[in-house]
């Protein structure tokens, strides 16, 4: 349990973040669950990411209970623009108690989309959204 206090000081946004924060609900509302893991092959997925930059469009493609990283979209494949930016979450995958994705339904040829990683705590649950493009934030 978390003792102490919080306290909340408005801040300064810039406009732009603000659009970004909306385009966020526009993309994600159109998701839906394409892959939910267990607790062990969630935390196996999260620590065979590498921290280092890859090149062209990722895709996570099911694999009996787990994901492996591909680099062509099959049926059932999520996009996973930079997974690299999700190796962080390996930081709280020993609290982990399942990983779902979400993302747009995918055909062979398909063209690279936005996803959405949640990955399940005891009493919380941390979704990060990955924008198609690593450098567009």
């Amino acid at each position: 349990m978390l003792a102490g206090t919080a306290v909340e000081h408005r801040v300064k946004l810039p406009h732009r973040w603000l659009k970004g924060f909306a385009e966020v609900q526009v993309v994600a509302a159109a998701m839906a669950p394409r892959v939910e893991l267990a607790p062990v092959e969630a935390r196996r997925f999260l620590q065979s990411l590498r921290r280092s930059q890859g090149r062209g469009q990722t895709w996570a493609v099911p694999t009996g209970r787990g994901l492996r990283l591909t680099t062509r979209p099959s049926s059932g494949a999520v996009c996973v623009s930079g997974p690299e930016r999700l190796h962080f979450l390996n930081a709280m995958s020993r609290y982990c108690r399942g990983l779902t994705v979400y993302g747009l339904p995918v055909s062979d040829g398909r063209l690279p989309t936005s996803s959405a990683w949640q990955l399940m705590l005891d009493d919380a649950a941390l979704v990060v959204v990955l924008s198609l493009n690593p450098w567009t934030g």
